[in-house]
């Protein structure tokens, strides 16, 4: 009986999410959400304060850093809703916005754009992996924030792995980086409700 009941579940689930996919109007829903969900990751990301307080660079990498880690805080609340399809549509998006950025960068040929897409798209998944490897170690340990703190330093702040010398960025913007990073961790992950994730109320 239990397994019935499994298998009737999994077809129902299914042929809801066959569906959702290729009904017009449902495709329509997941590219707006999509679109929603986003720009409100690339507003946070663009913000000023970054640059300044924050000690990030304005070039290419380091901009598209903190995007990730804003699609990043998006990727995790869809897999804990188990919406696999609208996680595809946001990283749809961030591949065709990489594209455009890209593109405007002085010197960047198009018949290159694709090459430097993959090099994009693999530094996003190493920055990706890595967050995700600090959500496994215990909440409020030191190992986590060390390991939260080394994840900003390589992938936000650029800095290689062993330097450890940067005189404008001091272990007071780090740490304040982490306690950022945490908080809207748990908060979108966690506490916000879903009808104001879907909307694209993240901030």
């Amino acid at each position: 009986m239990a397994m019935s009941t499994s298998s009737s579940e999994i077809g129902s689930n299914t042929i809801g999410d066959w569906s959702r996919r290729w009904n017009p109007l449902a495709q329509g829903r997941n590219i707006e959400m999509g679109e929603r969900l986003f720009r409100a990751a690339q507003d946070r990301a663009c913000e000023l304060h970054w640059f300044t307080e924050g000690r990030i660079s304005n070039e290419f990498r380091a901009r598209h850093s903190l995007l990730t880690l804003h699609i990043w805080f998006l990727h995790k609340r869809l897999l804990k809703e188990d919406d696999l399809w609208l996680q595809e549509e946001v990283f749809d998006i961030l591949w065709n916005d990489s594209k455009s950025r890209i593109r405007a960068v002085d010197g960047i040929h198009e018949l290159t754009v694709n090459k430097h897409l993959k090099d994009v798209q693999q530094v996003t998944f190493q920055h990706c992996t890595h967050l995700d490897h600090v959500t496994t170690l215990p909440l409020g340990s030191k190992e986590r924030m060390e390991e939260l703190c080394a994840a900003i330093w390589i992938h936000i702040l650029l800095k290689r792995d062993g330097e450890t010398e940067s005189p404008e960025i001091t272990e007071q913007v780090i740490r304040r980086m982490a306690a950022y990073v945490e908080y809207q961790y748990d908060n979108i992950v966690h506490k916000l409700p879903l009808e104001h994730f879907k909307e694209g109320r993240v901030a």
